[in-house]
């Protein structure tokens, strides 16, 4: 499962340069099914915005430390912790910057000719003490459940 070269330091170039074209062949090599139809859907999404004024950015702060997990002859879990970064997003001419982590589990699939995707990621869970009291979120948070990452996790994989 060792690659040679990590998706993100080809993707992060792209994504600051809003070159979604590229981005797409990048996620075609290293994505399948549901999280390479997500990363395609959020970036027309986003293309849609740039006429509007929106760009963004994203900086590393922090490296992920990735930790295989669990591993068959056809699927493998990989747990990153201890990678951060931040996205920073211009809209209407207003800056805001937000400090995202890497933390959460990377499912994969061994394809055809031997390569493996990422299928699905799951951000690991918060601590629902440290989280403000906002409607449903909060009570899937105290439920324990996880939910699939948003925008972020399509920026660090």
């Amino acid at each position: 499962m060792k690659r040679k070269t990590h998706p993100a330091k080809q993707q992060r170039p792209l994504n600051n340069a809003l070159d979604f074209a590229n981005l797409r062949e990048v996620h075609a090599k290293y994505y399948t099914g549901f999280y390479l139809a997500l990363s395609h859907f959020i970036y027309d999404d986003i293309e849609s915005y740039l006429g509007e004024g929106y760009s963004t950015k994203i900086e590393v702060l922090t490296p992920q430390h990735l930790e295989i997990v669990s591993k068959s002859d056809r699927f493998a879990a990989v747990h990153s912790t201890g990678g951060s970064y931040n996205v920073t997003e211009v809209i209407d001419g207003e800056t805001s910057t937000d400090t995202t982590s890497f933390d959460g589990v990377y499912y994969l699939k061994k394809m055809p000719d031997n390569s493996w995707k990422i299928y699905l990621y799951y951000e690991d869970e918060e601590d629902p003490a440290d989280e403000e009291e906002i409607g449903d979120e909060s009570e899937q948070m105290k439920k324990g459940l996880r939910t699939p990452a948003s925008l972020s996790f399509l920026y660090m994989t």
